[in-house]
């Protein structure tokens, strides 16, 4: 058990059971409270696609404007903040994943891991994107004479376009709640 972290390891325990050959063998079975979606099952049909189409966005809009050659993707202001919107987005993505692939019921850390860490994510994101649009504004406006003009006009766009996804995911939140199964 030594793949699960502390918080959920009390959630599992290792099962002895006996192979037709006579031979001990160990399984990790799950043992604690088991969760479900609060959402009715078409919601949640609408819900996985809207995060899984803005999880993929997302990533594109990220990756897009990190290689775009112009002036701002050089400047550390801007760059270095927008470099660190990878680990939410990593974060993120996991959350997604999790909500796309388990099937109910969900395990405690299934269930925190989607209900919660996406809604946080949406927000670091939304605080980082928005943060570097702000800065690239401005850095657009103080150095028009060096700016290279499709790829630093396209940076803000393309940061600002994160930003609207990432509110939108924060805002529907709430509608992925989960609740203990009776």
């Amino acid at each position: 058990m030594a793949f699960f972290k502390d918080k959920y390891k009390s959630d599992y325990k290792n099962e002895r059971y006996y192979t037709p050959n006579g031979v001990i063998k160990y399984r990790t079975v799950y043992v604690g409270k088991h969760f479900v979606y609060a959402a009715p099952p078409q919601e949640r049909k609408k819900l996985r696609f809207f995060y899984g189409a803005g999880c993929l966005a997302g990533w594109a809009l990220l990756l897009t404007s990190l290689f775009l050659n112009g002036l701002l993707v050089r400047l550390w202001w801007v760059i270095i903040p927008y470099s660190f919107a990878l680990i939410p987005m990593c974060y993120l993505t996991g959350s997604v994943w999790r909500l796309l692939f388990c099937k109910e019921p969900l395990t405690r850390e299934d269930s925190e891991k989607i209900s919660s860490r996406t809604g946080d994510c949406c927000a670091v994101l939304f605080a980082l994107a928005g943060a570097v649009t702000g800065s690239a504004v401005v850095t657009d406006f103080a150095f028009r004479a060096a700016l290279r003009m499709p790829d630093d006009v396209l940076f803000p766009v393309l940061s600002a376009l994160l930003c609207a996804i990432c509110a939108a995911m924060h805002a529907k939140r709430k509608k992925l709640a989960t609740r203990e199964q009776k």
